[in-house]
């Protein structure tokens, strides 16, 4: 699968100059456009130092693959989860680190003072 190469089109718009002109704001959105030569691809192959370049190197892509290539990844963490645990145990798991966090709020040596203070100050 890939490589896969794109170039970063950004635009700037809403420019604005300050007063002694040593400043400038603007706003900016920017897309991915996909490469149109092959050649970008097999060249940043190299740059990566991915493979030593020389004109008999065979280890290099020959070009870019197709961004229209559907890609499913999946979360090797997530799927350690649900194979260990089943959905109650993945939220029990949470409620006890959600019970933890309230009972050592209302436990530490400043809870009470905090808790008095916001009653009277709102």
């Amino acid at each position: 699968m890939g490589p896969y190469a794109y170039v970063r089109q950004a635009y700037k718009y809403d420019i604005e100059w300050s007063k002694n002109s040593n400043r400038v704001t603007y706003k900016e959105w920017w897309y991915l456009e996909s490469v149109q030569s092959s050649e970008t691809c097999r060249l940043m192959f190299f740059q990566q130092g991915l493979g030593e370049y020389n004109e008999h190197t065979r280890d290099h892509p020959t070009g870019c693959a197709l961004d229209s290539t559907e890609v499913t990844i999946l979360n090797p963490k997530f799927m350690a989860l649900q194979d260990r645990w089943t959905i109650q145990g993945i939220f029990g798991e949470l409620s006890q680190s959600v019970f933890a966090n309230i009972r050592d709020a209302m436990v530490s040596p400043d809870a009470f003072p905090r808790s008095v203070s916001v009653h009277l100050h709102g």
